[in-house]
């Protein structure tokens, strides 16, 4: 394989040290007097999944007072160590739950291994809890969760989900610093939070940022084919946000300010501190408002930070960010039978220059600045007959606003651009939505069935203006080859309500077979059809003796949403073109006049997607899965210049196709140690003239026809390995190896046309090969006669320096054709947490 070259030379070091880090913490384990265990709780549809953020307390049965604490992590797991043999008393008093006691013997040099089931309270359903990654699972969807250990642990640039969801097989960040998931481009996923829809409406694009320790776990559903799940063709990514618990909790982290060195002259080994390079702090506060009733959790996360375009020159080589983040949940039990969560969500954002690459200097990019807030309320009503209700109120604002640095014409150079951005937004979207679901008690009929039933309204507006300035496209020796003028008010307004309903059936056949049976009706206001979607998946354990091996799989036909802004388009400036002869003077031919317009009666995209997966425990600690997904996608928006030169065409003309071959282990070791390895064999492919890619945020000036080919974002290979070790004196290591084929692009000439096919597969940036780690160490501070836990560490960056460029001089005009730029250097970045 490709990789396997790098990974003999380079990737030795690591596996022996990672070889040496089993030992050690073999060694270190082996003779410890501990208990340890999981905490898990009973699902309405029989499985038993590990509940997070669970006091747990130990005491000797003797000296009840000298009581000792431990917090169950995402998995559910616990450990009390070095503790002294005898008799001890281990509680569990958690909301929701019925309270465990339970007297346990402590025998030197042993290690119980406790498996304690939480009984929930018989009208209560008010924990959040989430499925491990290294157990196996019993859901017919394909599922990677990101926990809580992996969040605080893992080496994320910029610290926030959209920076951990590389870490699962299948999802990568493309060329443009777009998340695509699963051979999908971002608009054409799904992003949760609570179960509750945070996309743009103008887009469908991610719109949502939120601290990290806001987040309980982020799941990365592959092919969800249960029919609560719609509004995508690809996949969805699921967030669940952490709860106050019962105890107070201050937490404060990041908040050292990082110095900003430059190259401020020829010699690049000349450097110098110049000014601030970040600033990241954030704060968590939480803890019980009425002790066992009503609780409370706060987030605050402030960032600034500039990152390097190594190919531009001082001081025009920063993208700046600077963001607020601010995400409030509150927890209430109303009764014994009620229980309300209140979220409130503010996500204010500055970004300066987001294009800035070797091709675009600063004069000629874009800022883009978002505000915005997101809320909703949660109730859940349990009835005696074990049915649950759930309603949930939600609005979401997003306005988002794109200007240039001036008002200078944008100049399309061979080499360069110059200029200044011709596009200006302004753009106001709000969605309010309001959601039913009802999950019937368990109906016995030949098996076990688990009912659920949904409904949900939503109304989304649109509005704003969208205006442009002049675009010349020049020659290599500096004639005028083309300009583009705007034609119109550019202004717009819309709206749309949308309809849908559910029902679903998890039918439990035997302990060995289960099969979901599911139906979606969506109704788009745009789109005006009635859409039905029918879902099946299922999950089969051969053995009657053993869950060791699983097998999973199903078919559903998806329907995508359909972003505001395509049906704005008409509003949209339109685009008068006149071309000029060699001597940049003389007009050659007419003008012209390409006005907006469809091309056909809008449809609503839709996919059909089907899957196979195996799953297989070879030991206690070792999980081997394979499996195969594909995915076939029809009624694509794309947009096409008519070739008659009478209009700019929005159509449902574009399709697309994914491929993908999986197979990943991962072994755990000690008591929340693990390691994963993963390889993707895939192929994604469709029409390159999508419409977000020309009609998004950052618009490129020049629209040729449209062709079918390889996505920009197609990695055929990728091997992925990611670990959480913890090592002695406390050391917690986090590195992540990331080795895939690089993007493919496309070749132009000095009139911006395209030479040959867009996008063949012998056309790539080189291999792309990066190691990032993070090394942390938790102390205990002395402070007023207590101990405050602490951890301190350091994050490393690309560790090899390896040259991964993220530009290429592609016009075959350019003195410059076929050279790379703007590869990210090796950097380091310390962590610094309190955590009362």
């Amino acid at each position: 394989m490709f990789f396997v070259k790098y990974v003999i030379q380079n990737g030795l070091r690591l596996v022996l040290c990672l070889c040496g880090v089993v030992l050690l913490t073999m060694a270190a384990t082996a003779q410890e007097t501990k208990i340890k265990g999981v905490l898990k709780r009973a699902e309405p549809d029989g499985r038993k999944l590990p509940v997070a953020g669970i006091t747990v307390q130990i005491a000797p049965l003797a000296a009840p007072d000298k009581v000792q604490e431990s917090v169950t992590d995402d998995e559910g797991r616990f450990t009390f160590a070095d503790l002294i043999p005898g008799d001890y008393v281990l509680s569990i008093s958690a909301t929701g739950f019925e309270e465990y006691k339970k007297t346990y013997k402590i025998i030197p040099g042993a290690a119980a291994d406790l498996d304690i089931d939480l009984k929930v309270k018989a009208t209560s359903d008010t924990v959040t809890v989430n499925a491990s990654d290294t157990e196996v699972k019993t859901e017919t969807s394909s599922t990677n969760t990101l926990g809580t250990r992996v969040l605080r642990n893992a080496p994320l640039v910029n610290e926030n989900f959209q920076d951990a969801l590389p870490l699962v097989p299948g999802v990568v960040r493309g060329p443009d610093g777009l998340l695509n998931l699963k051979g999908a481009r971002t608009g054409q996923s799904g992003l949760l939070v609570n179960s509750t829809n945070v996309t743009d409406p103008a887009t469908g694009n991610f719109a949502i940022s939120l601290p990290l320790e806001a987040i309980q776990s982020v799941t990365v559903l592959s092919s969800p084919y249960s029919a609560e799940y719609g509004k995508f063709t690809g996949a969805v990514a699921s967030i669940s946000t952490r709860s106050g618990g019962d105890n107070f909790r201050f937490l404060f982290t990041n908040f050292f300010i990082r110095a900003r060195r430059r190259t401020v002259s020829q010699n690049p080994k000349q450097t110098k501190l110049v000014g601030i390079e970040s600033a990241t702090p954030r704060l968590v506060l939480s803890g019980p408002i009425i002790k066992g009733k009503l609780t409370f959790s706060q987030s605050f996360q402030y960032q600034y930070v500039r990152t390097l375009v190594p190919s531009q020159p001082f001081p025009n080589s920063d993208t700046t960010l600077e963001a607020f983040d601010s995400f409030t949940q509150v927890d209430y039990d109303a009764n014994r039978n009620n229980h309300l969560t209140f979220v409130l969500s503010f996500f204010p954002q500055n970004l300066t220059a987001p294009t800035l690459n070797t091709f675009n200097p600063l004069a000629a990019t874009p800022n883009f600045r978002q505000r915005g807030f997101f809320t909703s309320l949660v109730e859940r009503a349990i009835f005696s007959n074990g049915s649950v209700l759930e309603v949930t109120g939600a609005f979401k604002r997003f306005n988002a606003f794109v200007f240039p640095q001036g008002n200078l014409p944008f100049i399309v150079g061979t080499t360069v651009n110059g200029g200044n951005f011709f596009n200006r937004q302004d753009r106001y979207t709000d969605r309010a939505e309001g959601q039913v679901v009802y999950n019937f008690a368990e109906i016995k009929a030949a098996g076990s069935h688990y009912l659920k039933l949904g409904l949900n309204v939503s109304g989304n507006t649109l509005n704003g203006r969208d205006r442009n300035t002049q675009v010349r496209v020049t020659r290599q020796n500096g004639t005028l080859n083309q300009t583009i003028d705007f034609l119109g008010a550019g202004n717009f307004d819309l709206d749309s309500i949308e309809t849908t309903a559910f029902v679903q059936d998890r039918y439990t056949v035997s302990p060995q077979v289960t099969l979901d049976f599911g139906v979606r009706f969506d109704r788009n206001g745009l789109s005006r059809e009635a859409n039905i979607a029918p879902r099946f998946g299922f999950v089969v354990v051969p053995s009657k003796t053993s869950d060791a091996t699983v097998i999973r799989g199903g078919v559903g036909l998806f329907y995508d949403k359909v972003p505001l802004a395509i049906g704005a388009f008409p509003q949209f400036q339109s685009r008068s073109v006149r071309f000029f002869a060699a001597d940049g003077i003389t007009q050659v031919g007419p003008t012209q006049a390409l006005f907006n317009r469809f091309g056909n009666e809008l449809r609503t995209p839709r996919s059909v997607s089907a899957s196979i997966e195996l799953d297989r425990r070879i030991t206690k600690k070792l999980l081997f899965r394979i499996g195969y997904q594909q995915r076939e996608g029809r009624d694509e928006f794309i947009v096409n210049p008519d070739p008659a030169g009478s209009g700019m065409v929005v159509s449902n003309g574009g399709r697309s196709r994914y491929r993908e071959f999986q197979a990943t282990a991962r072994y755990r070791f000690g008591e929340v140690s693990d390691v994963m390895f993963s390889y993707v064999r895939s192929k994604a492919e469709g029409n390159l003239n999508d419409f977000n890619g020309f009609y998004g945020n950052f618009r490129p000036p020049v629209i040729r026809g449209d062709q079918y080919g390889r996505l920009a974002f197609d990695a055929p290979n990728r091997f992925l390995l990611t670990a959480n070790v913890d090592l002695p004196f406390g050391l917690v290591a986090s590195p992540v190896l990331d080795i895939h084929t690089g993007f493919p692009y496309s070749q132009v000439n000095e009139n911006q046309d395209f030479v040959g096919r867009r996008n063949p597969d012998n056309l790539r940036l080189p291999q792309f090969v990066v190691l990032d780690l993070q090394v942390t160490k938790r102390l205990m501070i002395p402070f007023r006669k207590k101990k405050i836990p602490m951890r301190v560490g350091v994050k490393i960056f690309n560790v090899t320096n390896h040259f991964n460029p993220r530009d290429v001089q592609s016009n075959i005009d350019s003195p410059f054709f076929g050279t790379f730029y703007n590869s990210v250097r090796r950097s380091f970045r310390g962590k610094f947490e309190f955590d009362f």
